[in-house]
């Protein structure tokens, strides 16, 4: 059996949703036996999983390699990932140059919606949820008792909507958020509108208080101005 001879080349090929395959380095072990991948994978949300294939030129890049492990399923963004081939199991014999590429593809994951801490009529309030794509249109609805209150909006945001509670809400404890794309469709917990909090002023009038200084100032003898004591008559 004629050992292998690799001279190892990687093509990073960049695939959906703006994932980026980096720092792809390789490494011929026992003459070209096995091959050690390490790469670094990029994306947008660093809780979605997506798988990554290997192709290799001795076959035009029409198959993917089989006989690999490591980071290839499930794989979340992170440096430091290593893929092992097993190239003498696979090819059998083979002298020349290999050269590969590493495709990276999202693999689809649930949809979450967080429901908000708080919200207030009036108010501002941020929607978080996971498992869309950028440029994946997602459109977000007020629900209670599974019936739609208010549409709250639609937006290409892969992770958060800012949403402003309308007025004409009416509060209540057992609100939800519906968000929906494309045929998915999923639901927040339950969470309470509540009412804008009205801050009450007193005012005083300034010409009261006037009126009761002068009141006060021209109730107050001065010593000056009593009055002097009649003479007694004298015996």
């Amino acid at each position: 059996m004629r050992r292998l001879l690799l001279l190892v080349l990687l093509f990073a090929s960049f695939h959906l949703y703006a994932q980026r395959l980096e720092n792809i380095r390789a490494e011929a072990i026992n003459g070209g036996e096995r091959v050690i991948i390490t790469y670094d994978l990029t994306g947008p949300n660093a809780d979605q999983k997506y798988k990554v294939a290997v192709f290799s030129s001795h076959n035009n890049y029409s198959t993917p390699l089989s006989q690999i492990s490591g980071d290839v399923n499930d794989v979340t963004p992170g440096t430091g990932k290593r893929i092992e081939w097993n190239a003498r199991g696979e090819m059998v014999e083979y002298t020349g140059d290999v050269t590969f590429e590493l495709r990276a593809d999202l693999i689809a994951v649930p949809l979450t919606v967080k429901a908000p801490s708080s919200a207030k009529l009036g108010k501002t309030v941020t929607i978080n949820y996971s498992g869309i794509a950028p440029g994946e249109n997602v459109k977000l609805d007020l629900i209670k008792g599974s019936v739609v209150v208010n549409q709250i909006g639609n937006t290409s945001d892969p992770s958060k909507y800012t949403w402003s509670v309308p007025f004409d809400v009416a509060k209540g404890s057992d609100y939800q958020i519906r968000l929906t794309s494309g045929t998915r469709t999923t639901t927040s917990g339950s969470f309470a509108i509540k009412p804008k909090i009205k801050r009450i002023y007193y005012i005083i009038p300034a010409a009261v208080v006037v009126v009761g200084v002068v009141v006060l100032v021209a109730l107050k003898p001065k010593n000056d101005d009593l009055p002097t004591p009649p003479e007694l008559p004298s015996n």
